[in-house]
């Protein structure tokens, strides 16, 4: 079996797969890094500013500003 663990950013999500051994290739086309141990993915992930979510007012600020700032 092949095991492959990854941080998605976009979904503040930590994934991961198994595949069988026979394909030999993970099921996409990027560039991989190969890494000794899933410390480094684990704590990128935990230390993610947005791992709970985006703040509702904070996305609710952001558009007033943006609204306000095209007015001028």
């Amino acid at each position: 079996m092949i095991f492959y663990l990854w941080f998605d950013w976009m979904a503040s999500q930590l994934r991961f797969n198994l595949i069988s051994n026979v394909n030999e290739h993970l099921p996409f086309q990027c560039e991989i890094e190969i890494l000794d141990s899933m410390e480094e993915i684990i704590n990128e992930f935990l230390e993610w500013p947005f791992l709970m979510g985006y703040l509702l007012k904070d996305i609710l600020m952001d558009r007033k500003k943006t609204i306000y700032t095209k007015g001028l």
